[in-house]
């Protein structure tokens, strides 16, 4: 009996992670959340300011119970620029680590696996776009609307290393378009609400390979012509799978202020769940037999035909409360706090349906196409994120911000993996305000990322222990840069 999932462990298995939401690379939150980028001012302070900080359109995003301080109709236009490094330092394998085939002298093993050294780096350079706008009905109730990034980013390694085999180019995306409404019950308090439509879009190309190097897949005796010895071997075939969706969760969150200089707020955003469909398609590469006998030696070549399937995933993005409180120390210093919870479990066994892939159970040179469903276990586990910053007012136009914050990664020891070696990280940030007029502020924002590194040892099966697919480390960091104007209509 052929071993069917040996044979698709490292070209299929792996891929399936991005359709799933669980891209390889540096997160800059755990996971693949993009937890500060909504706000030039949240990347200032590392995300301190959070659920209480309620001074522009942006608590809109953070905690819409917060639009009740803001005194006239406001627009908040930014942008932050992510720029990545993920330098893998290890071993990789290309091609298939491991199986069987059949052959004209019966059950053969196949072992094309060959772990190579390797080092490149996955990082990539991504823009996240963030807009809000909010505005006061009456004396009592409020509302705005945001369209923000809240998931995604982007890896990418050369067509020509080990790491093929496991991912090229990968991108995630969201977009997530999200109106509330508050009410002010009092002047200490108030609540807001609000819906949101979130699309997601994810893109994977990798590389697949039967046998990348000449294997002997037979050797035997020919009663006619003596000894027999038949090798194999296939180019790449590129793997390029893409998805989408719409998803809706919720918003909702409280804001008690004790005094105007003293606040605590609280917010919770629900997770969402996708439908991911689109396509897998298989395109490219050849095989070439090669016999060869006491009378000289015979080669044969094909090439595959273009594969492709519809392919579908279901996955559920996190919900994430937010615990801050913002405390002013003097006219001029202020300091605030935030508490994270995000709900990784939600991201459990995954299962990306009929991939297209091809029949390694035949003999034939090149192999039947099909489809197969496959099941990549995550095992996210639920985190926990703490941030602490302050602001000090220079003077009626000139604002300084700094802040730092320890991020948890949901990704386990275990099933981590050169897709998605999260680790906990810690962060450091600071920023400036300049308000023009009375019309027009602008902010600046710059953070950096230090990750622990993330150690990689992921066998291709785990009844296969000996072959691994990667075997090294990750050694990461990011730079963020970040820009916002806010207009204030008065």
């Amino acid at each position: 009996m052929i071993h069917l999932n040996r044979f698709i462990s490292l070209p299929a298995l792996r891929r399936t992670t991005l359709l799933l939401g669980a891209l390889y690379g540096q997160a800059f939150a755990s996971g693949f959340q993009l937890a500060n980028e909504y706000s030039t001012t949240e990347v200032s302070l590392a995300g301190a300011g959070g659920a209480a900080y309620a001074e522009d359109a942006t608590t809109n995003f953070s905690n819409p119970a917060g639009l009740v301080n803001l005194k006239n109709p406001e627009f908040v236009l930014g942008a932050t620029v992510i720029s990545a490094n993920a330098d893998f330092s290890g071993s990789a394998c290309g091609g298939i680590e491991g199986g069987f085939a059949t052959s004209p002298f019966g059950i053969i093993p196949i072992n094309a696996c060959q772990l190579t050294r390797t080092s490149e780096n996955g990082g990539t350079n991504n823009i996240v776009p963030e807009f809000h706008y909010a505005m006061p009905f009456n004396d009592r109730w409020y509302g705005g609307i945001s369209l923000t990034a809240p998931f995604g980013l982007a890896t990418y390694y050369d067509s020509d290393t080990p790491l093929r085999y496991q991912a090229t180019n990968s991108k995630i995306q969201t977009i997530n378009i999200n109106p509330n409404i508050a009410f002010k019950f009092s002047e200490q308090f108030s609540v807001g609400a609000g819906i949101d439509a979130q699309q997601m879009s994810a893109t994977l190309n990798s590389h697949s390979n039967l046998m990348p190097n000449p294997t002997v897949i037979a050797q035997g005796k020919s009663p006619l012509i003596g000894p027999v010895t038949v090798t194999q071997q296939y180019s790449d075939s590129a793997i390029r799978n893409n998805a989408d969706d719409w998803g809706w969760g919720w918003d909702i969150g409280g804001l008690y202020q004790f005094s105007p200089g003293s606040r605590l707020g609280l917010s919770y955003r629900s997770a969402v769940q996708y439908d991911l469909s689109g396509t897998s398609k298989y395109t490219g590469g050849e095989g070439a037999r090669t016999t060869t006998t006491v009378l000289g030696s015979n080669t044969t070549t094909g090439s595959y035909p273009t594969f492709k399937t519809d392919t579908s995933a279901k996955v559920k993005v996190p919900a994430m409360t937010t615990l801050s409180f913002y405390q002013e120390l003097t006219a001029q210093w202020a300091l605030m706090t935030s508490l994270y919870y995000t709900q990784w479990n939600s991201v459990q066994n995954l299962t990306l349906k009929d991939v297209a892939f091809i029949n390694t159970r035949s003999s034939q040179l090149i192999q039947p196409n099909q489809a197969v469903d496959i099941t990549y276990p995550e095992n996210f586990r639920n985190t926990w994120r703490y941030a602490l910053g302050s602001e000090y007012k220079f003077n009626n136009e000139l604002t300084f911000r700094i802040g730092g914050a320890f991020d948890q990664s949901p990704v386990n020891n275990t099933d981590r993996t050169i897709r998605l070696p999260d680790s906990n990280r810690w962060e450091g940030a600071l920023g400036a305000g300049y308000r023009i007029n009375q019309y027009l502020k602008l902010d600046a924002g710059y953070m950096h990322i230090w990750f622990q590194d993330a150690k990689i040892n992921q066998p291709s099966d785990p009844s296969v222990p000996h072959l691994s697919a990667s075997v090294g480390s990750v050694d990461a960091s990011a730079n963020l840069y970040s820009l916002q104007a806010t207009v204030d209509i008065v």
